[in-house]
């Protein structure tokens, strides 16, 4: 069975217009974000200045705690405006997902069921083999390939490839799950069709001739009508995983910034000051 991949191979191409596309149009969304982290930053600096909470007796340490305000700045400058790209990437892609993806993949059901079994098929039959050894060879064909040694078109690469290898890589995991499960089913079935005293004069060898034949003829078009379901659904879940990752990495980085700040005030608070206070007279 020969497959023409070309039509597969164009998809990198396309996600590499998409995904350059779309960090363009999430300038708006970053500028607007950008500007109500600021107001949130100029609140957040005069009321810490109204408690006094980075003001320093040694003249050192007050001239270094005055850091923080820049800290607090642009943290805050950076986890709002994040926030804003994040979430416009998000509504942006799944909104591509159901418009663009989805239609993309029912229409190539065949040619990619085709695809995927043709490199089931690669390789030698009876040869163990992982979901995601058949992977890492089939997302090799998908990924974009530099048209130059150019900055830009390596940047390109390696944004489009580790977007394939993210998302890619977990749905095609779960397709070529449901494949080689539908193989074993098809195996077992035709199987069945032996009649008890055949089945026990089988050895060995013939049994795993049997298995083998199976194997080859086994017809997967039965999976054109839950396939795309499948990829849509994975695709779904693996694109709203990394989005709530991206969420918690924002949120822990603006919070490590506090506890840093937070650590330094309590440090001067509870522990200098208290030395610095001279001894009650003894009476």
């Amino acid at each position: 069975m020969q497959v023409n991949s070309s039509a597969l191979s164009q998809w990198s191409s396309s996600l590499t217009d998409f995904v350059f596309t779309l960090i363009w149009s999430s300038m708006p969304t970053a500028l607007l974000y950008a500007a109500m982290g600021l107001v949130a930053a100029i609140v957040l600096m005069v009321w810490v200045g109204r408690k006094n909470l980075l003001r320093r007796r040694p003249r050192v340490w007050n001239v270094l705690a005055k850091v923080s305000y820049l800290a607090i700045l642009l943290v805050t400058l950076f986890a709002f405006t994040a926030v804003g790209v994040v979430r416009h990437v998000q509504k942006e892609t799944m909104s591509a997902l159901e418009v663009s993806v989805t239609p993309l993949v029912r229409t190539n059901t065949v040619l990619l069921r085709q695809y995927l079994t043709l490199k089931m098929s690669a390789y030698a039959p009876g040869q163990p083999v992982s979901a995601r050894e058949l992977v890492d060879a089939t997302l090799k064909d998908l990924y974009y390939r530099p048209t130059s040694d150019s900055l830009w078109e390596r940047g390109k690469a390696r944004i489009v490839n580790w977007t394939l290898r993210k998302l890619g890589g977990e749905v095609l995991t779960a397709v070529f799950q449901k494949i080689i499960v539908a193989k074993v089913e098809t195996m077992a079935a035709g199987l069945k069709n032996q009649t008890q005293n055949e089945a026990a004069k089988v050895g060995v060898d013939a049994l795993r001739k049997v298995l083998l034949d199976a194997n080859r003829r086994v017809d997967l078009s039965a999976l054109d009508r839950t396939l795309p379901q499948i990829i849509l659904d994975v695709a779904g879940q693996q694109i709203h995983a990394v989005f709530v990752h991206a969420y918690l990495m924002i949120a822990l980085i603006w919070l490590g910034a506090g506890a840093l700040i937070g650590a330094e005030m309590l440090l001067y608070f509870r522990w200098y000051e208290k030395r610095q206070q001279p001894s009650p007279n003894l009476v």
